[in-house]
Order: C-alpha cells, then sequence, then structure tokens
C-alpha cells in the first residue's frame, strides 16, 4: 500500500512539472507577441534570466557544501572578460562570449583545491574575501579596468539588435543553463551530491569531495561568466557598481525564497521578486530590508521556499482523498 502510495505522488509530481514547465515554454516563447509595446517588460524578463541562471549555480554549489558569495563575483569576471577579448584581443564577440564562460570555468580549478581544504563556514568567508578583492581590484586597477568608471563602448554581439532578439538570446542561455543543472540533478550525481550533504559519511563511502565539488563549481561559474558576458554585450559596460556584496545578497534572497533543488520554485521566487523590486524602485535602500524581512517570513513559516508547495499540496491531497 505505501510503495503504492509513493509510485502515485511520483507520477502527480512529474504530471504536475511537465504541465508547469509546458506552459511556461509556451508563454515565455509567446512573451514578445505580448510585450511588443513594452520593450521594458522584456528587459525585465532578461535580468530574471540572468539571475536565475545565477540562482541555479547557487543551488548546485550549496548542494556540494559550498555556501558560495562569490557567484557574482563570476558572473562580473564573464563580464570583463568578453570587453577584454573584443577591445583588448579584437577577437570575434561570439567568441568572446565563449571566452567569458571559460575563463571563470578554469578559475574554478583553483577554487576546487580550497573548498576541499576549508570546511563550510570558512569557505564562505573565503567566498566572501574574494568577491570582495575581485571589486576592490576593479576600482584599483584603472588603467586596464577602467576603475570606478568601469569598462564602457562594449561592442554589441552580430545580429542581435532588437528587444526581441536580446530576448529570445537571454531565453536559450537560460534554458542550457537550467538542462545542465536539471541533468546533473537528475543523474548519479546528484544522489551523490545530496550525499556530500555529510562530509563525514560521504568520504567513508568512498566520494571523491573535491572531484564532485570541481564539476559543480565548473558549470555554475562557466554558466555564470557567460550569463556576465551576455549583459555586458546587452548594456554595452562593464561595471563594478554591479558585482559588490548587495548583488550577493539578493541572489541568497532568491534562493532562499525560491526553494532548493526545485528549478520551478527558484524560477517563481527570482521572477516575483525582481518585479517587487522593479514596483519598489522609488524606496531605494529599503528594499534590502523589505527582501530581509520576506527571508525571515519564509524561514519561519516555509523554510522549503516556492518550491515545496507542490509537494505539501499533493499531500494533503492525497490525505483528504485517503480520509473520505
Amino acid at each position: 500500500m505505501e510503495a503504492q502510495l509513493t509510485g502515485t505522488r511520483t507520477a502527480d509530481r512529474s504530471r504536475t512539472q511537465w504541465i508547469f514547465w509546458g506552459t511556461l515554454a509556451a508563454c515565455l516563447l509567446a512573451m514578445p507577441l505580448v510585450a511588443a509595446e513594452v520593450p521594458y517588460l522584456l528587459h525585465i524578463f532578461i535580468v530574471i534570466a540572468i539571475y536565475t541562471s545565477l540562482v541555479w549555480g547557487l543551488d548546485l554549489l550549496v548542494g556540494c557544501g559550498l555556501i558560495s558569495c562569490a557567484q557574482i563575483a563570476f558572473w562580473g569576471i564573464g563580464s570583463y572578460t568578453y570587453a577584454i577579448i573584443l577591445l583588448k584581443v579584437g577577437l570575434n564577440p561570439w567568441v568572446a562570449l565563449l571566452g567569458a564562460g571559460i575563463v571563470p570555468a578554469l578559475m574554478s580549478v583553483l577554487l576546487s583545491y580550497t573548498s576541499v581544504r576549508l570546511k563550510t563556514m570558512y569557505w564562505c568567508l573565503f567566498s566572501i574575501i574574494f568577491a570582495v578583492i575581485f571589486q576592490q581590484s576593479l576600482l584599483v586597477w584603472r588603467s586596464f579596468l577602467g576603475g570606478a568608471e568601469g569598462i564602457s563602448g562594449i561592442p554589441k554581439l552580430p545580429l542581435i539588435q532588437s528587444y526581441t532578439a536580446w530576448y529570445y538570446l537571454s531565453l536559450l542561455l537560460f534554458l542550457l543553463t537550467g538542462a545542465v543543472v536539471f541533468q546533473v540533478r537528475r543523474s548519479r550525481m546528484g544522489l551523490i551530491l545530496d550525499a556530500m550533504n555529510s562530509e563525514l559519511l560521504a568520504r567513508s563511502a568512498g566520494i571523491s569531495i573535491g572531484r564532485y565539488r570541481l564539476i559543480c563549481l565548473i558549470v555554475a561559474n562557466f554558466f555564470a561568466g557567460i550569463m556576465g558576458g551576455f549583459f555586458a554585450s546587452y548594456t554595452g559596460a562593464a561595471s563594478p557598481a554591479n558585482v559588490g556584496l548587495e548583488s550577493a545578497y539578493f541572489i541568497f534572497v532568491y534562493l532562499v525564497v525560491g526553494g532548493r533543488k526545485s528549478l520551478g520554485g527558484l524560477l517563481v521566487g527570482t521572477s516575483a521578486l525582481i518585479f517587487l523590486r522593479e514596483l519598489l524602485g522609488p524606496l531605494g535602500v529599503y528594499i534590502s530590508v523589505i527582501y530581509g524581512s520576506i527571508v525571515l517570513v519564509f524561514l519561519l513559516f516555509l523554510p522549503g521556499g516556492l518550491g515545496s508547495l507542490p509537494e505539501i499540496f499533493l499531500v494533503r491531497y492525497r490525505r483528504r482523498q485517503q480520509a473520505s
């Protein structure tokens, strides 16, 4: 009976996921038609695609025991790499976009060494220091990185001119990120990452913690860099103002509200909070306070985030069916 109930829950969950992602795909593809008269709405969806990709990468890192505050730094590294490859080296913009992902991925090899030697809390502190040093380096190195003004006049990607074209490119990168993270989660590696929540248990089972953390770092930082290069091309600038700890704070808020290990929940949570941020724009510094209050509410009353709601509703629905 219990096995039958578990199978039914799994089937219901799978059916719900297919309905959600099918509806979402149709809405996203049709969005330019809906927002034809409001280009700024497409801009908001582009920002959502960028931040959702960052949150998905962060969720992957947290899953292997790495609470990283440096995700926004690798996004910035991708932006500056794209600008430097174009303006200093003179390569094709599409090659530069690929390079924007490869450079952070290569840097992940160095970080993977520290991820094994440092425990969770200390690695989190290390990632904060890394992010701060990166931003301060951008401010100091004026001759090469532009200082506080950053780098402007970055060429656009060829053939990508309209808001609609930018939107579809961001959607493509967004879906590619989600597909890779989803495949990692659903594969044997996903089970290994779950086991790595207890480092002692993982080591006793013969799991190579350093190897799997390296894979997660490469995947997360590669797509963070790609999105950084995309944003630099989209805005035509790379600025140190975009890579501060405040941006890292927002990414963690999106993670908590969306819910860990739920791609759909993270997407919905990130989208809702970004739209809320646009509405509350005039409040300025108070936005961080409001976000903090929202996080406290979720931690107290819905610690699993929005991604846990379908499971909660399905369990209650099954209980009512059994009671009747």
